[in-house]
């Protein structure tokens, strides 16, 4: 799965790079519904459950200017 998101780029130059980090985590830790409203996420077309994408939160960053 690695090579794979490592392999990606885009027509402007973007790289991508990726790593496990093997560290244990706890289990059960939910995330709410209200932490779930204030992400970005757009679920595509195809298997939305397994396939999304996060866009910036531009309301969160006082340094990025409103489109």
């Amino acid at each position: 799965m690695l090579s794979c998101i490592r392999g990606t780029s885009t027509k402007t130059g973007l790289q991508i790079e990726a790593f496990m980090v093997e560290d244990d985590y706890k289990k059960g830790k939910k995330v709410t519904d209200e932490e779930m409203e204030k992400l970005n996420m757009q679920r595509h077309s195809v298997c939305p459950l397994c396939n999304y994408s996060f866009k910036p939160r531009r309301n969160d960053n006082p340094y990025l200017k409103e489109i």
